[in-house]
């Protein structure tokens, strides 16, 4: 056994391997050596001084387990357990810290817009968004218990689906690409945790029913496919805007494998979820404006909510169409749109760089794109711009998860251990507000700002 070095690294190789390498550095030259070891051209051809090692033309499964291995050597403090480890430890903090501020909610007695968007009913006359708080009211007139605690236990419940469902999805897919998706600082997982007033909001409804959608294709679990399209009506019922999200399901469903695509349940409850989604969203649209909150709030202060409950999303119902676009207006300055650029651009780096490296380019630049432009309507209505770009980042990584798992985008180059460095210290030290502010620190600070308080 002796020690050579290959590629820069050394390497402790038996001795005839040895007598091999030595024999084909000498054969074609000393720039041999680094065609002889490379891990990550899973063809090699022969080369000369000035020829380049061509790829193969049309990789097979065995290149493309070749060079995931090679990862594994290129990236050995980037290896995928490695970042499995950080991964679970950022998904606990972020859960710790979500399930933390709700409880913050109830001791305050709710918050105006995270928990009242939630009860907003139509106890006294039909308004759209007000299946959630009907449910909420029946169920606390059923069981005695105050609306308040049953909206915040409900969001925790969600919150822990939710989590599962993304480390089931990430377990289940078991590729390095999709491990870097995860650090976009876009991700609910880390936009959330510094920015509570944006967090646990109804689209957290809409995560759940494409993250169980998913899952179910992933697993060919037919049943819990269904189960999330019948979910997914009940998030348009509850927010008509959910609707943009609806070409993502069909994405995801064409991008399945064709065990999924063949199966006629599924496309016939996939056609009756698009119909009756928009079915759900004309009767929505078409409901008259609230004249007064308070006879959305009203039913509330009789169950015992404070009386702040009725501003913020309640409040809100007052205001139609032309005032939110007029809002959104006022918001036009130059800071405004460089925070906003950046807080877009900066989050989409990890699939910028899987763009880089996957083998059907077009494919990837589709499933980057498509969920931004979807979502971009709502930038002209609202100026909760950080939360439009949380959902087409969750949504971007959904798609990808069934891309990846279906084996239409592989790594077809080699991983940069430096970029992916960045990425992760990038994620974990910025994040995007739900106004598309800049928040430096991102969840460390967060993480760190809480100790501190507990401490003192």
């Amino acid at each position: 056994m002796r020690v050579v070095r290959c590629c820069d690294r050394p390497l402790q190789i038996p001795g005839w391997a040895g007598t091999i390498t030595g024999a084909i550095r000498r054969r074609n030259g000393a720039n041999s050596r680094k065609a002889a070891c490379n891990p990550y051209r899973p063809t090699l051809a022969r080369r000369t001084h000035h020829q380049r090692v061509p790829l193969a033309s049309t990789p097979t499964d065995t290149d493309y387990t070749m060079h995931a291995q090679s990862i594994s050597v290129a990236l050995p403090f980037l290896r995928t357990q490695f970042l499995r480890t950080v991964i679970y430890i950022v998904f606990l903090i972020s859960y710790l810290h979500l399930v933390r501020q709700l409880y913050v909610d109830y001791t305050s007695g709710g918050h105006t817009f995270k928990q009242g968007d939630w009860l907003i009913n139509s106890q006294n006359g039909t308004i759209r968004r007000g299946i959630t708080g009907d449910l909420f009211l029946w169920l606390s007139d059923f069981t005695q218990i105050d609306p308040l605690t049953l909206v915040i236990i409900s969001q925790i419940m969600l919150v822990t689906l939710l989590f599962y469902l993304m480390l089931r999805i990430i377990h289940l897919v078991n590729d390095f690409l999709l491990l870097v998706l995860v650090f976009s600082p876009a991700m609910f997982v880390f936009i959330w945790p510094v920015d509570h007033h944006g967090a646990v909001r109804k689209e957290l409804l809409v995560f759940v029913a494409i993250g169980m959608f998913a899952l179910g294709i992933i697993q060919h679990n037919y049943s819990k496919v269904v189960l999330s399209l019948a979910f997914f009506i009940f998030t348009v019922a509850s927010h008509e805007a959910m609707l943009l999200c609806l070409p993502v399901l069909v994405f995801m469903f064409l991008l399945a494998d064709p065990a999924i695509r063949e199966a006629y349940s599924i496309g016939i409850a996939l056609i009756l979820t698009t119909i009756i989604s928009v079915l759900v969203f004309l009767i929505a649209i078409g409901q008259p404006d609230v004249s007064d909150s308070m006879l959305v709030c009203q039913p509330l202060i009789e169950r015992g909510l404070q009386f702040h409950m009725c501003e913020g999303a309640i409040k809100w119902l007052e205001y139609d169409l032309r005032y939110a676009f007029n809002a959104v207006a006022t918001q036009a300055s130059f800071a405004n749109f460089s925070h906003l650029l950046m807080s877009q651009l900066l989050p989409l780096l990890p699939f910028f760089y899987l763009i880089y490296l996957a083998n059907n380019k077009l494919m990837a630049t589709l499933i980057t794109i498509m969920p931004v432009l979807l979502i971009s309507p709502l930038y002209f209505i609202a100026i909760d711009w950080g939360r439009w770009i949380s959902i087409s980042t969750y949504c971007s990584f959904m798609i990808f998860a069934i891309a990846i798992s279906a084996k239409k985008i592989r790594c077809a180059k080699l991983a940069n251990a430096n970029y992916i460095l960045a990425v992760v210290i990038i994620c974990v030290t910025f994040a995007p507000t739900h106004l598309a502010k800049i928040y430096w620190g991102g969840i460390v600070r967060q993480t760190a700002n809480t100790i501190y308080g507990f401490l003192v």
